[in-house]
Order: structure tokens, then C-alpha cells, then sequence
């Protein structure tokens, strides 16, 4: 029998393989260490002002 320990989960992709790995460590109570090599809040930017035209 092959019993394997997970200590934690390890995520390159800000995106749906993000997402996916905070909903396995929901289930089974592990710590998620995200990273990426884009520059986020710059993608981000457009999104977050749409949203903040639409609530002014």
C-alpha cells in the first residue's frame, strides 16, 4: 500500500488552476502557496475600473 502525505499544494497560475487548487484545500485542509510571472494588477486594471464606473 502506497500512502502519500500532502503538506501543501503549490500553484503557478493565477487563473482556473488557482481556484481549483483553493477548492482542494478547502476540502482537505491545506495551505496554498500561489505564484505568478505576469504582472497581475496590470491584467486586472481594466476589470476593476469597469467595476468602479458601473458602482459611481
Amino acid at each position: 500500500m502506497l500512502i502519500v502525505h500532502i503538506a501543501d499544494i503549490e500553484v503557478g497560475d493565477p487563473y482556473l488552476i488557482a481556484w481549483g487548487a483553493l477548492e482542494v484545500r478547502r476540502k482537505l485542509d491545506l495551505p496554498v502557496i500561489g505564484f505568478y510571472h505576469s504582472d497581475l494588477p496590470l491584467l486586472a486594471r481594466p476589470l476593476l475600473e469597469r467595476w468602479r464606473r458601473q458602482a459611481g
